[in-house]
């Protein structure tokens, strides 16, 4: 279907399912009269593939609709810029999804009074911002998508039914909170693209049913911890530019991610799939027989050694140089990703 949307739709009375998903309705227009009368809704389906907006939402923000949803899966439409005002009456809502709908203003207080038990939250790719609560519920299992946005503050957890949580490309910093580890259901979580610090929690240890952990370019420091033999269906992992440290695990399960990507970009990580050996820094070099030699052997032996640990000096000052360069980088991202959500908001 194309074209306009007759206002005659808004006589539906008995409607229960409003469903105009993968039509071209180019320039197609959503006001009030499409709505006013339609008192049996619960569902709205508007959805595309392409990213191509096509479909504009006009609507006033002090209209409050007849209806009651249980279900919005919004995606490719402009409900922007600022947030859909005509919600804060809708308390019934299981599923929302506003998916690349052109809002770049902050969640407003009153959506989280509206005490919401969702079964999935899916706001990815607008420009939203500020601080998230950890005040929301939701049914066992739900899907939370806040990805490719502006939001800023400590990373938001909530209730332990949640199953998959991607939380990437945005604002976040702090540390990762030691309470990840109680969500028992979580498959799939993504928190990369942030500003994340501090060390890996222990507790994502108790992750069993994990498959996917993305938590690459962030700041994050440290060890990686030796807990890998928790999961037996992960299968997707990326730790990449980072600032952590030390040897790679080699337990039998972290055996399974030799691909060096994975690792990238934290240039204390030594051991495989890396080129880069692990050394005892403690350990004084000790050649054999050295004590039987005589000094001619003795002075070219220690000029061997001189020469070696030159050139380990030279290697881990090009080694800091490249790491303040990442960070150099990192940090103009983070402000070129500021940048870019002040001059929306």
């Amino acid at each position: 279907m194309s074209g306009f949307i007759t206002q005659s739709l808004g006589q539906l009375a008995s409607l229960v399912a409003l469903d105009f998903s993968e039509n071209s309705w180019e320039g197609a227009i959503i006001t009030e009269a499409h709505l006013d009368n339609l008192s049996s809704l619960k569902e709205v389906s508007i959805t595309k593939q392409s990213t191509n907006i096509s479909m504009l939402f006009n609507i006033s923000s002090d209209w409050l609709p007849p209806f009651k949803l249980t279900y919005i899966y919004i995606r490719s439409c402009q409900l922007g810029p600022r947030f859909l005002a005509w919600l804060r009456n809708q308390n019934e809502l299981k599923t929302l999804v506003l998916n690349n709908a052109r809002i770049s203003h902050p969640f407003p207080d009153w959506f989280w009074k509206l005490d919401l038990l969702l079964d999935e939250l899916y706001v990815g790719s607008n420009q939203l911002s500020g601080e998230i609560p950890n005040s929301l519920q939701f049914h066992c299992p739900s899907n939370v998508n806040l990805s490719w946005n502006c939001f800023e503050g400590p990373l938001p957890l909530w209730s332990s039914n949640v199953s998959s949580l991607y939380l990437n490309d945005n604002l976040f910093s702090g540390p990762i909170p030691q309470k990840i580890g109680g969500m028992p259901y979580l498959t799939d979580l993504d928190i990369s693209w942030n500003s994340l610090s501090g060390s890996i929690p222990l507790s994502i240890g108790n992750l069993n049913a994990l498959t996917t952990l993305v938590i690459s370019n962030n700041r994050l420091s440290g060890k990686i911890p030796e807990f890998w033999n928790n999961f037996s269906v992960l299968y997707i992992v990326n730790m990449s530019n980072n600032n952590l440290s030390g040897k790679i695990p080699t337990s039998n399960q972290f055996q399974t991610f030799n691909d060096p990507s994975i690792y990238e970009g934290n240039l204390g990580l030594c051991g495989l799939p890396l080129a880069t050996n692990c050394t005892d820094n403690n350990k004084t070099p000790h050649f054999p027989g050295e004590e039987d030699t005589d000094d001619g052997d003795k002075f070219e032996k220690q000029w061997l050694y001189l020469s070696i640990n030159s050139r380990k000096v030279l290697i881990r000052y090009c080694i800091f140089c490249i790491g303040k360069f990442l960070e150099l980088k990192k940090a103009v991202e983070e402000n070129l990703k500021k940048d870019e959500c002040s001059l929306i908001t």
